[in-house]
């Protein structure tokens, strides 16, 4: 989630992935200018540190090698 979630941040000649939510969502222009994209950016970021990860460490990650997001039972 975090990767994708900072592609809306990355330029796009550098993305390496489609951002989320995708740029074809309607949505998706104010998504990237709302106050709720960084407080979601910051809340994984907290649930990484918790898990021992560091966000730095999620994105020089290639995106395939990135553990699936999943729901908890």
């Amino acid at each position: 989630m975090y990767y994708r979630l900072q592609m809306n941040l990355t330029p796009l000649a550098e993305r390496s992935k489609t951002p989320m939510p995708p740029p074809a969502a309607a949505h998706s222009p104010a998504f990237t200018r709302s106050p709720e994209l960084p407080a979601m950016l910051a809340a994984v970021e907290a649930l990484l540190a918790a898990e021992g990860q560091s966000a730095a460490a999620v994105l020089n990650r290639p995106y395939a090698t990135l553990r699936p997001c999943v729901a908890q039972d």
